[in-house]
């Protein structure tokens, strides 16, 4: 999946349009490609088991979705980091769902497994393909195994 020629850009244009659609955020293609790990970020991975057997991890800063669920929230809840995990599982799930219908448009049957909370990243990072995408001045990563 990752070594498909058109990952990159599929993985952009999901990005821009569901952080577009959901929050008015722009979102670009980060020109440093390398990953910087924070304390201060979570970390969620999700296996796609139909109709390829990949693995993809989504790395974002705390700030950023703290942010952004306030947002979509209004401020209208205590914002705890159980919902901030929560918050970027729906993300990933959402991603790594229309990621794989753009890269397999013919194939009906897609399985994923549930979004995993990580502490690190769950994967030999020098067999991956990382993207280092910005929103809003934050960097989140894109891992695909």
């Amino acid at each position: 999946m990752f070594d498909h020629p058109k990952f990159a850009e599929i993985v952009l244009s999901v990005c821009e349009f569901t952080f577009e659609e959901m929050l008015f955020y722009e979102v670009m293609m980060s020109d440093d490609q390398n990953y910087v790990s924070s304390k201060e970020e979570i970390i969620l991975s999700i296996n796609v088991e139909s109709p390829i057997n990949h693995r993809l991890c989504l790395v974002m800063p705390k700030t950023m979705i703290f942010e952004m669920a306030d947002m979509l929230y209004a401020g209208s809840m205590e914002i705890s980091d159980d919902i901030l995990i929560d918050f970027v599982a729906e993300l990933l799930n959402t991603f790594t769902g229309r990621i794989v219908s753009e890269l397999f448009p013919d194939e009906k049957n897609t399985f994923l497994s549930i979004p995993k909370h990580e502490e690190k990243i769950p994967f030999d990072m020098s067999k991956c393909r990382l993207l280092a995408l910005e929103v809003e001045g934050e960097k989140l990563y894109f891992i695909a195994e």
